[in-house]
């Protein structure tokens, strides 16, 4: 993962994306906020090709063991896993987390079988990539 990481106050990412809040109707760009308030509830930072490869090596036991990834998509109370939601679609397992900070939106999605990752991600604070990602 080359793209990916913490964001900071002061860091100068090149390419970098504006962020935008819709202000009836229309787009304005999202205010600044210090990286230090939402820490890692916001600051991360990545691109969909990185997102892809963090899917494909947790699911592919590069990060965790096979028991710790079972615990982790294993539903407890209201559908929740360890920093997930796990829910079942028509027989299917989905393992799925939201993300948002003002001006950004993502939504990661993973459905074990047949190993398919969804990656939504939205510099327009709405609710258009989990909709969007659930289809």
């Amino acid at each position: 993962m080359n793209d990916s990481g913490v964001d900071r106050d002061g860091l100068i990412l090149p390419k970098r994306a504006q962020g935008y809040n819709n202000d009836n109707g229309r787009l304005v760009p999202a205010p600044s906020e210090s990286m230090s308030v939402p820490w890692s509830a916001g600051s991360i930072y990545s691109t969909a090709n990185d997102l892809l490869r963090w899917e494909c090596g947790l699911f592919g036991g590069k990060v965790l063991s096979a028991a710790s990834l079972n615990e982790m998509t294993t539903p407890g109370k209201m559908s929740q896993g360890f920093g997930v939601e796990v829910t079942t679609e028509d027989g299917i397992k989905v393992v799925d987390h939201n993300g948002a900070i003002e001006g950004f939106v993502a939504h990661l999605a993973y459905v074990p079988e047949p190993r398919i990752a969804v990656i939504v991600l939205s510099n327009v604070f709405g609710e258009a990539p989990p909709a969007m990602g659930n289809q």
